[in-house]
């Protein structure tokens, strides 16, 4: 038996010596896998960001502004025609203004604290502006009163802020989606560092 216990060790130090290499062997091999899955997934989450988040906040946003045109609009119309659809066309615009608000704040919740900051700036600056015009009465008795001739460039100047916070807006929601970008490209080029 004595013969045989070199043996048997010799054969314990080859065992050992063979799966030690095939242990990293495996192990690299399931790093290989195990990497390109998890960084795939932070990628999808990032572009499920962009599909989700980003883009239908750009979209709310473009309502917003053609809203606000389609407002400013109306009223003009009715200034110069005296013609009620004009302010039809302003209290509708407005309603559609209001819902796309509504949608515009469950996307910019996820775009981060300056973006949110921007759209909630925006609906203070045409919650004055609304204000104003209702402060009139133009909408409610359908008439223009002689007070409002004299307060159309104060309108107009309201008016002009919001579309300043609308663009404001948008600067944000462009400097969010680039930096979105930037990090999707980083971890792009990670995972292809990481599998070549």
């Amino acid at each position: 038996m004595p013969a045989s216990a070199p043996a048997e060790q010799a054969e314990l130090v080859s065992a050992r010596s063979t799966l030690i290499p095939l242990g990293f062997v495996i192990l690299a091999l399931l790093m290989l896998a195990l990497i390109p899955v998890l960084m795939q997934s932070r990628t999808r989450e990032a572009r499920a960001l962009a599909t989700e988040e980003i883009q239908p906040a750009r979209r709310q946003l473009a309502v917003i502004q053609l809203a606000l045109a389609r407002e400013m609009s109306g009223l003009r119309g009715f200034l110069l025609t005296g013609e009620p659809l004009f302010l039809e066309q302003y209290v509708e615009r407005r309603q559609a203004e209001e819902r796309a608000f509504q949608q515009l704040k469950t996307h910019v919740q996820h775009l981060g604290p300056n973006v949110i900051e921007r759209a909630e700036a925006l609906q203070r600056t045409t919650a004055r502006w609304h204000a104003s015009v209702d402060e009139t009465g133009i909408v409610q008795r359908q008439v223009v009163p002689p007070a409002f001739i004299e307060r159309i460039p104060y309108e107009e100047s309201l008016y002009v802020s919001a579309l300043a916070a609308a663009a404001r807006l948008d600067q944000a929601i462009d400097r969010r989606e680039d930096a979105h970008r930037a990090a999707i490209q980083r971890a792009d080029e990670q995972q292809l560092l990481l599998t070549v």
